[in-house]
């Protein structure tokens, strides 16, 4: 009997039974647990087959998995494990602890080893790649067995056949997925021809009188061996395609590679309006691959406005991450190029990249660009390009040339005529779309100046704005940021191998007489000139620049402007004699030699 005098011994009183109450509570779980543990096993050793091989085996699978093994240990356990498996592992595998077992031993196992296991299980590879535990052993005799040439035709022979089905299945795809991305495409390639149907298999098998003429299965060339197949092999393709779609398959590689770019690349216009429109509402899950990337860009060509509006709702929130992706950007680039909505594309594409990010909202960094790491990527850059450079005769260098063969008119036939896929004028639609993205960039090209023209692709996009827009404040700042140095950068703007090359060609803009430069047609509507400015900034300390090669060819640019030739040459011409002297070794003094002799 606990006597309670006053409120703390009350008090410990209630903390003390609460704590015999607790390990009371805590005993009977454990107790409880026991019983539950107790009975599983018992139930388990009554109707579950091969139970007593499946303990032994997990006993060893538990002290193999411990990474402290040494090298012996491991060989030892190993041994013991296959012992007891060989010859049992078909009954094993389909259970979810046992599996784990079988995996194990693919793992830490030698190559004899492993050839046993795959020998045991290779004739029931393509049934073992559907079972939702299963099909991780299949994985892991991809991953470990194939690393031998044998192992592998091994596991293809096995596969042959059955690779349609296997695209499909929920868990056979993502075997399929490690399959091809883990063996060598040579050896695949033979599968690939299950895709186009089973006519086609047996076809190219009987054609094939050398390993050779088994290398290029891609549809378009299997098409042109046989023209009149065309129908069946994208029907068969599409049968796919739409369950791929249906089963959320979109996002795997090889179901990018083999069924989705096969069956749109070889498409014509007629056969791309076959497919479920779930895929334009998935499209930002087939950018994983390049060939994906380029699928989506061709629905977005041959699409309608509302196809378009589909895709861009896809990719919405995703666009920054898109267009910095090196397999993925010209996508953004084929939706710009056809899209007539451009006020869509101002909601969906630009205004994302051009403002700041949420997180950034709350604290926004004032002092940088949203845009700037866009303008420094050489492909993410490309799209100010394409909106600025429309007109530009260097259009065509900015871009690769399978870029321009993407961005490309695309015709389609309507009414016995062909027609652009965009009905609005393009001069108009770019026109829109610069507009709108004309504050972002000029904020841009005045804050961050410098770090544009000593970058390759930031140099192109602030040539090109300021074609677009001149304005005195920009030359300006353009000037500015030639006479500052820079702690980054030990070598001035005019040795810097992008920075002299930048100032050149804008300088060579005004000329009319420029050699192998085209003379951009814009306008100085304020009337200034980008020459005059610069000329006013380093006047007297022309020499100084011209003391090296690069910075030469700079001032022999300068010098071949009308409106300060003159003064140029009076300038330059007190030290014609060290000019002359060096100008037999420096190809920089040499042209600035050529260019203030000319009468």
């Amino acid at each position: 009997m606990t006597i309670i005098k006053n409120d703390n011994d009350k008090k410990r009183k209630l903390v003390n039974d609460n704590n015999v109450s607790k390990e009371t509570n805590g005993s009977k779980r454990k107790l409880e647990r026991k019983e539950s543990r107790a009975l599983k096993h018992q139930r388990q050793s009554q109707n579950r087959k091969n139970f007593d091989l499946i303990t032994e085996s997990k006993s060893i699978w538990s002290k193999l998995c411990r990474q402290r093994n040494s090298s012996n240990e491991t060989k030892k356990l190993m041994y013991e494990m296959m012992n007891i498996i060989t010859g049992k592992m078909s009954e094993l595998i389909s259970y979810h602890d046992a599996s784990r077992v079988v995996q194990s031993a693919i793992k830490y196992g030698d190559l004899k080893q492993r050839e046993v296991i795959l020998k045991e299980l290779a004739p029931l590879i393509p049934e073992l790649s559907k079972g939702q535990y299963s099909h991780f052993t299949v994985k892991k005799l991809i991953k470990y067995c194939a690393r031998t040439s044998d192992s592998r035709k091994i596991i293809i022979k096995h596969l042959k056949g059955k690779m349609c089905k296997l695209s499909t299945h929920v868990f056979g795809a993502r075997v399929l997925e490690d399959l091809f991305g883990n063996f060598p495409e040579k050896e695949v390639s033979i599968l690939k021809h299950e895709y186009f149907g089973p006519q086609f298999t047996l076809l190219l098998e009987v054609g094939s009188n050398s390993s050779k003429s088994m290398k290029d299965v891609s549809l378009q060339n299997v098409v042109n061996k046989y023209p009149d197949k065309r129908s069946v092999a994208l029907s068969h393709l599409l049968g796919l395609l739409k369950t791929g779609v249906e089963k959320e398959l979109l996002s795997l590689k090889f179901f990018q590679n083999n069924i989705i770019y096969e069956y749109i690349s070889c498409a014509k216009e007629k056969d791309l309006h076959k497919i479920s429109s779930q895929l334009y509402d998935d499209s930002v899950h087939i950018l994983s691959t390049k060939n994906g990337a380029k699928s989506v860009a061709k629905l977005a060509a041959y699409g309608n406005a509302k196809d378009r509006r589909r895709i861009m709702k896809s990719l919405k929130g995703s666009v920054r991450e898109v267009i910095l992706n090196k397999n993925a950007y010209f996508v953004i680039l084929s939706i710009v190029n056809v899209t007539d909505d451009t006020v869509g594309v101002k909601k969906t594409i630009l205004d994302e990249l051009i403002s700041y990010k949420k997180e950034e909202l709350k604290e926004p960094k004032t002092n940088v660009s949203p845009i700037l790491e866009l303008a420094m990527n050489e492909n993410a850059s490309k799209l100010f390009l394409l909106i600025l450079a429309q007109e530009s005769p260097l259009f065509n260098t900015y871009f690769h040339p399978f870029e321009i063969e993407i961005l490309k008119p695309v015709m389609i036939e309507v009414n016995g005529e062909n027609v652009p896929t965009s009905k609005k004028d393009p001069e108009q639609r770019f026109k829109e779309l610069s507009d709108f993205t004309r504050t972002g960039l000029y904020d841009l090209c005045t804050t961050h100046t410098k770090e544009l023209m000593r970058s390759i692709p930031g140099s192109k996009v602030l040539a090109e704005f300021y074609c677009s827009f001149p304005s005195e404040e920009l030359c300006l700042k353009i000037t500015e940021a030639c006479d500052e140095e820079s702690e980054e950068h030990k070598l001035s703007i005019f040795e810097d191998v992008v920075g002299h090359r930048f100032v050149k060609n804008l300088l060579l803009m005004e000329c009319d007489e420029a050699k192998g430069l085209k003379k951009r047609n814009y306008k100085n509507v304020d009337g200034f000139s980008f020459a005059s400015i610069f000329y006013s900034k380093f006047k007297g300390r022309l020499m100084l620049i011209a003391s090296s090669s690069r910075g030469a060819f700079v001032v022999a640019s300068l010098a071949q402007i009308r409106v300060v030739k003159n003064a140029v040459k009076n300038e330059l011409l007190n030290d014609i004699k060290p000019i002359k002297l060096k100008a037999k070794d420096t190809k920089g003094l040499e042209a600035l030699l050529a260019a203030i002799e000319v009468e």
